[in-house]
């Protein structure tokens, strides 16, 4: 086991010497320089630890909900696979990683608002890694703006960022980015040609009103009707009531293409199938929702088989990506017992691991790159500047992403995919169109 986690860790310091921001070769050097000097630089950091938290999901309460059947492993056992490595290979200029994890269901906004006070003021944790998500989301900013925390994940806005009072640093656009980008390419496949309507949850009511429906009205698309959800996530029998109504409202607006907002599409979608709605249906997220929408359980797969959103990389193509093996490699060394299965080769209600290891090694490399670029000095100052010399590289799962001056987002491309009920025990998705560049779909 120590010769395994030995040369695992070799082969990781050596493919590190060829990842932006990493740490530069060792060279033989006649010259004596002094001994660096390790202080308490900034909240979270001392001496000796960099006090870490990291964000997860909780899915035991969804199961218990009813909301989804979603089985991604033990997430403080990944957690400590990569913040093990981290420490094995010295840390970060000999400062050690003290990790601390908390898993919030996305619908318990009082859970969001514990977690964030638990990291930010008893653990006062220098960074928290991962973000929340769902109806949740809307909590994130208690880490960055009324904590002043950093925080690497989630999919800020633009008003979030700007509000943000440490640094907000993310893997994937924000939806000021994505959805723009996204509008345009179902556009550009006609899929948004008729009569469209589009729904969202009452937490995403500003979101709807300040940026998708002003970008459906920029691409010159005329929304014939526009329908809330306002039930609490996991009251399910108000919620079917609720869709009763919607619906009535959608077939007075004989609408033909039902566009869908993140949190409204993991439960508006089967709602709309329950009411017998035939026309397009369509998802806009930023976070690949589409592949998750039959874990509910609530329609056959089959009947979700016509709905469309945005994703990245497939099942195969992310597997085939030389990080993701280099990140699945770090958690098989510190769990022997342990093979890790592409995505959709994983059989039903087995664990599949893939997924929390590529957001957890996403967070961990872009943390590493920037906080040792950072050097001994490490705050929030000098990490921002450590984060704007990365560079560009390769998002684990997601493909081609840069961090640099002012781009504290990495994620850069996007592309259409269909809900595939064939790829995993609860579906999937298939792409149906090509990985793009934000900046390619602009100029198209």
């Amino acid at each position: 086991m120590v010769l395994a986690v030995l040369s695992l860790s070799l082969m990781a310091t050596a493919c590190a010497s060829d990842e932006p921001g990493a740490a530069p070769e060792t060279t033989t050097s006649t010259t004596t320089e002094p001994p660096v000097v390790l202080t308490a630089s900034d909240v979270g950091v001392t001496p000796e630890v960099i006090r870490l938290g990291f964000l997860g999901i909780n899915f035991d309460i969804l199961r218990e909900l009813g909301l989804v059947d979603i089985n991604r492993g033990d997430f403080n056992q990944i957690v400590d696979a990569f913040v093990d490595d981290l420490n094995n290979r010295g840390g970060i200029h000999g400062r050690m990683v003290e990790s601390t994890v908390v898993e919030v269901s996305p619908v318990d906004m009082i859970g969001a608002d514990e977690a964030c006070i638990r990291l930010t003021e008893d653990i006062e944790v220098f960074a928290v890694l991962g973000g929340l998500v769902g109806p949740t989301a809307s909590a994130n900013p208690c880490f960055t703006t009324q904590q002043n925390t950093i925080m690497i994940g989630g999919a800020p806005s633009t008003d979030e960022r700007r509000a943000a009072t440490a640094p907000w640093i993310s893997s994937q656009a924000g939806p000021d980015t994505h959805f723009p980008a996204a509008l345009k390419l179902m556009q550009s496949e006609g899929l948004l040609d008729g009569r469209v309507g589009v729904s969202w949850d009452i937490t995403e009511d500003r979101m709807a009103q300040d940026l998708v429906l002003p970008a459906l009205t920029d691409l010159g698309i005329d929304v014939v009707g526009t329908y809330v959800q306002d039930t609490q996530e996991g009251d399910a029998f108000a919620g079917q009531v609720e869709w009763e109504t919607i619906f009535q409202l959608i077939e007075r607006d004989e609408v033909e293409t039902m566009l869908m907002l993140e949190v409204t599409a993991t439960f508006g979608a089967h709602q709309l199938l329950a009411n017998g709605f035939e026309g397009g249906m369509l998802v806009l997220d930023d976070t690949s929702i589409t592949a998750t929408i039959g874990t509910r359980r609530q329609s056959d797969l089959e009947d979700l088989a016509h709905i469309i959103g945005t994703g990245w990389l497939d099942s195969p193509e992310a597997w085939a990506q030389v990080v993701m093996q280099e990140c699945v490699a770090v958690f098989e060394a510190a769990n022997p017992d342990i093979t890790v299965l592409q995505s959709n080769t994983v059989l039903s209600g087995e664990p599949n691991w893939s997924a929390s290891i590529a957001s957890v090694c996403n967070y961990m490399r872009m943390f590493e790159w920037g906080a040792h670029n950072a050097g001994p000095d490490l705050t929030q100052e000098t990490f921002v500047t450590g984060i704007e010399e990365i560079g560009a590289f390769d998002l684990v799962g997601q493909g081609p992403a840069s961090l640099g001056p002012g781009r504290h987002s990495a994620g850069n491309a996007t592309r259409l995919v269909q809900f595939d009920p064939t790829d995993l025990p609860d579906g999937g998705t298939r792409p149906i169109g090509p990985l793009l560049t934000y900046d390619e779909i602009a100029a198209s």
